[in-house]
């Protein structure tokens, strides 16, 4: 967990487990940090797992419901297949665990109809809003004032925001690292290739922060999704900032031979 590359989601890095709170069954993380630490558990401890194993497969459900919960577009279709393997899960979950259902569980159940009724349930979820609330809960907890904590706390939101006006504008729609000027050779080449007719300038940054997920080289990107298909993958070059209003990621194309359902991940 120490040396793993979490990418984009490094700002959720996971800490570490503690053998204390494991042997109480009792994971001490943020929403974030667990949904990030969901999400890579596969890829941290999958190879140690043999196929097929019964209790892995519980995981496996877990994060196949993740991806449907969490996902901007789905199929029409998937309002059944959720409803599926949430039942699968929680038989798993009875039978391993030997414990009663918690009311988390059981509100899962209704998630499909939400599906159905509503579109995509990653919209509808509190998670902005839990944000947003942390920063007045580290605020309560710092400060000594406890005549009038509503007030306290509503001072300095509002101190916060005029911090934003005097500042004179909002945040830009991205953020950009240090720029750096490219050599004459990588200028004429990404004209060229680009096809650009008037350029004002092209500097290259070292990572972009484009609507809260930072870009940078390495990283993966989804290129393309072909429907009776795999994905098509990128993965990052270079990144480019053209007319300091539009970002272009140079990528190498990957080949994608399958999907791994024990990892679970693409390969």
């Amino acid at each position: 967990m120490i040396n793993f590359d979490y990418g984009s989601d490094s700002s959720s890095k996971p800490l570490l487990l503690i053998m204390e709170n494991i042997h109480k069954n009792n994971i001490r993380l943020s929403a974030s940090e667990i949904l990030v630490f969901v999400r890579y558990f596969g890829l941290l401890i999958g190879d140690f797992v043999r196929k097929n194993d019964p209790v892995w497969h519980l995981y496996i459900l877990l994060r196949q419901i993740l991806d449907l919960i969490t996902s901007m577009s789905l199929q029409v279709d998937s309002c059944e297949l959720l409803q599926t393997l949430i039942a699968e899960h929680h038989g798993l979950y009875l039978m391993y665990s030997k414990q009663n259902i918690k009311p988390k569980h059981h509100f899962m159940l209704y998630y499909h109809t939400m599906l159905n009724k509503f579109g995509p349930l990653v919209a509808l979820w509190s998670m902005r809003f839990e944000a947003k609330h942390r920063i007045s809960k580290i605020a309560a907890n710092t400060t000594s004032n406890r005549r009038n904590i509503c007030k306290t706390l509503a001072i300095k939101h509002q101190l916060q925001l005029n911090y934003t006006f005097f500042k004179g504008s909002l945040p830009t729609h991205f953020e950009t690292g240090p720029p750096k000027l490219l050599s004459d050779l990588e200028l004429e080449v990404l004209k060229n290739v680009l096809q650009f007719s008037s350029v004002e300038s092209i500097v290259k940054c070292p990572w972009v922060f484009v609507k809260g997920t930072k870009y940078k080289p390495k990283l993966v990107l989804t290129l393309d999704i072909h429907e009776n298909d795999l994905p098509i993958f990128g993965i990052i070059k270079d990144i480019v900032l053209f007319n300091d209003t539009l970002v272009i990621c140079k990528c190498k194309l990957t080949n994608t031979v399958a999907f791994d359902d024990h990892v679970p991940i693409f390969i």
